[in-house]
């Protein structure tokens, strides 16, 4: 009994009190282009604590350009694309609205506003929304200084199409899906959420972090590079995400007739040899990654990556199991939805 009662407070220390340190350390001072700690109505703070080593570091929007110091006292990372205002309260993005077709200059934090309510469950609990808040901006932050305005239209740093960057709506869409006084409500929490949240962002060694979320991590979130490849990001690791089990889009039932199923494949790729009769035994998971999503998987003697095989077969996630039903049909059971990097949004509305 002592042991149990141990690890639980152990449990409580790593996942409820740590995290706690860390929200409450994204507070602080400001540090000026020369590197000196103070207030700045230009700047956004970005602050963090020792654990995950976060540079502090300033973000000045001056004369239509954006300066960062990488670290104090360190080189300085210009961009001019996207912006303009001298003023941190009217600073101005271009984004392109997807569903329109057109790329409109809006403020920064009233595009922010409209991410989490697109994004996120506008239910969830105020703390969830200034996750989201911060994780947003910082993902648009970063898209302004890595060439954002080489992927959209008309030198647009950011796009609302989700499946490409950040969904987005507007505010207008609280009052009509909601009742009158619920709306208000919801408004209300919402726009705190993004005021708590103003000026800042997240930083891992004094640079902006790429700040990638989704709905659901299945029990583990993801590596950067299982999912894109390349090298690895120290800041985004697989770890445990607690709370996610009863919650939407944890476990995902899809059904294929072994005809569907082999089309598919064969589409991706001609050399796929197998006939519907027996496309099923040909299913052989070569190996998963350490969350347990598909790395490998083979069919028809053709080996496919994971994130391909979600693509192909229109699944919610890389973390799935193969069983073939008594009336032949083939059953996909998928934990998770999303590409699992990041912040799980149901694992931050649980917490």
């Amino acid at each position: 009994m002592k042991k149990i009662i141990g690890f639980i407070g152990m449990f409580l220390a790593v996942f409820l009190i740590i995290p706690g340190i860390i929200v409450l350390s994204v507070s602080g001072s400001t540090v000026n282009a020369e590197g000196k700690t103070g207030t700045s109505k230009n700047g956004i703070l970005i602050s963090s604590d020792k654990q995950t080593a976060l540079g502090r570091t300033a973000v000045d929007f001056q004369n239509g350009t954006y300066t960062q110091l990488n670290k104090i006292n360190g080189p300085k990372k210009t961009a001019s694309s996207g912006i303009s205002s001298e003023d941190i309260e009217n600073v101005k993005i271009k984004v392109y609205f997807a569903d329109e077709d057109v790329t409109k200059e809006i403020g920064l934090e009233e595009y922010i506003t409209g991410v989490v309510l697109g994004e996120m469950l506008i239910s969830f609990d105020k703390e969830a929304l200034k996750a989201q808040a911060v994780a947003a901006r910082s993902y648009t932050l970063y898209m302004l200084t890595h060439g954002g305005e080489n992927y959209h239209k008309d030198g647009a740093i950011i796009c609302t199409d989700y499946t490409h960057c950040q969904t987005w709506k507007s505010t207008d869409a609280i009052f009509r899906d909601y009742p009158e006084e619920q709306a208000q409500q919801y408004y209300d929490k919402l726009i705190s959420a993004i005021k708590e949240t103003r000026q800042v962002i997240m930083t891992y060694e004094g640079e902006i972090v790429q700040a990638y979320y989704f709905s659901n991590s299945g029990g583990f979130t993801e590596t950067y590079e299982n999912v894109w490849g390349g090298d690895s990001l120290e800041y985004i690791q697989s770890v445990p995400c607690i709370g996610e089990a009863d919650k939407e889009n944890f476990c995902t039932l899809d059904y294929f007739t072994p005809e569907d199923f082999l089309e598919r494949f064969k589409c991706a790729n001609e050399n796929v040899k197998a006939d519907a009769e027996n496309v099923y035994d040909t299913i052989k998971v070569v190996s998963r990654n350490s969350s347990n999503r598909i790395d490998i998987l083979s069919v028809g003697g053709v080996e496919f990556k994971g994130t391909d095989v979600r693509s192909i077969l229109g699944l919610k996630s890389t973390n799935i199991v193969f069983r073939e039903l008594d009336d032949g049909r083939i059953l996909t059971v998928t934990f998770g939805y999303g590409h699992g990097v990041g912040m799980s949004q149901w694992g931050a509305g649980e917490m």
